[in-house]
């Protein structure tokens, strides 16, 4: 089931939390369309920022809640939310590890996003280079964890990765290999960004 994100820009995270953990229309809301929450990714550096994701079928049943005027009524408190909400995409997942968010202290978690000018040309590369990307990545100690692709735009494409730190993840990008490939215009329209480090809560 593909995973959708909707993001947060708070006042204040336990305010809110204390009022979206058992909320009573989101949860009502949940149950007739098949939505669950299921997690918060928190920025590390930006505590009131965040991201809840959500398991849904498909983009109409996010809407569903997205746009339910009592959830609409409660977007506009300003008291709790810089600004309303907003879904920033939905994501069909693939997983490379079982990873458990928080089990490893020294690592943290990132995306990775890729502007990619051709998905399926950068599915071959890495499947092609599949055998040094590994090693390239042990080097720095970095794990590719989950791939995340938009149903919307295939050539939107998040690297979930763990990581000891952002200059971990800034030093394997700056690496001549690296920059080989992002240079690629059959593959690539730009050179990745660095969205994190994240925490992580499951509902």
């Amino acid at each position: 089931m593909p995973l959708f994100f909707s993001e947060h820009k708070l006042v204040d995270f336990d305010n809110w939390f204390a009022t979206f953990e058992n909320n009573e229309v989101r949860l009502e809301l949940e149950k007739k369309t098949g939505v669950t929450a299921i997690r918060i990714i928190r920025y590390l550096d930006e505590p009131n920022h965040l991201i809840v994701v959500f398991e849904a079928l498909n983009r109409d049943s996010m809407s569903k809640i997205e746009f339910d005027p009592r959830l609409q009524e409660r977007f506009s408190d300003k008291s709790i939310f810089v600004e309303p909400p907003k879904i920033i995409g939905g994501y069909h997942i693939a997983d490379f590890e079982n990873y458990i968010p928080g089990s490893e202290a020294s690592m943290k978690a990132f995306w990775i996003i890729h502007d990619l000018a051709d998905y399926d040309k950068w599915n071959d590369h890495r499947m092609e280079t599949e055998s040094k990307r590994k090693s390239f990545l042990l080097e720095h100690s970095v794990r590719n964890i989950r791939q995340l692709q938009n149903i919307e735009d295939p050539n939107n494409v998040i690297s979930v990765v763990i990581a000891p730190s952002r200059d971990t993840l800034v030093a394997l990008l700056s690496e001549p290999w690296s920059q080989e490939t992002f240079a690629n215009r059959g593959i690539y329209k730009g050179i990745p960004k660095i969205m994190g480090p994240f925490s992580a809560i499951d509902l």
